[in-house]
């Protein structure tokens, strides 16, 4: 029998509750860089615009490259987000049928190699595959928003302080970082 979100039927046009763990509920941000490297991911195939700086080299001359990643921003829209020491949290609009799936696979890939290069460790970093609720009414909607950024609490810390959460783009305005997240009145 599959478990429980596993299972996802994705629309074109639904909006989700997207999560995942740490494998055996281990930390999968054990570190600042840790945090600000799965947040960079979601902003280089989010952020319209966004360029990424490489160096290559030529018969012996090195040049500065500047790539363009592959896109994701056309076919997924992201209007909250947490990440906690063990696990994160996105709610997600999906623009495209597969948008949120290349999303994910390609965010929760990059991030597991990072993570098993970093930490020495073989295998994923996350429990399996990540889950999808769908969400079904505007008050489901107000509720899983609301949830995802009362998550640091759970650590002692002001929501509307936790760096690696969009409630602070909500509470406080724009910060430099933010332009892959599409805000929504509530």
């Amino acid at each position: 029998m599959p478990t429980k979100n596993k299972q996802k039927i994705l629309v074109e046009g639904g909006v989700y509750h997207a999560f995942n763990r740490g494998y055996n509920k281990k930390k999968v941000f054990r570190s600042m860089e840790d945090f600000y490297t799965f947040r960079y991911l979601l902003r280089k195939y989010l952020e319209p615009g966004f360029k990424i700086k490489r160096k290559i080299f030529i018969s012996g001359v090195e040049f500065v490259d500047f790539v363009t990643p592959s896109y994701l921003y056309e076919e997924v829209e992201v209007f909250a987000y947490c990440l906690m020491p063990n696990h994160f949290h996105l709610l997600i609009k999906q623009k495209t049928k597969k948008g949120m799936s290349k999303l994910m696979n390609r965010v929760l890939a990059s991030y597991s190699r990072y993570f098993s290069q970093k930490y020495n460790i073989v295998g994923s970093a996350w429990q399996g595959t990540y889950k999808a609720v769908k969400i079904e009414s505007e008050k489901q909607f107000t509720r899983v928003f609301a949830y995802i950024h009362e998550n640091p609490a759970e650590l002692g810390v002001d929501i509307d302080e936790y760096m690696f959460s969009s409630s602070k783009l909500y509470s406080k305005g724009v910060t430099w970082d933010d332009k892959w997240i599409k805000r929504v009145a509530l």
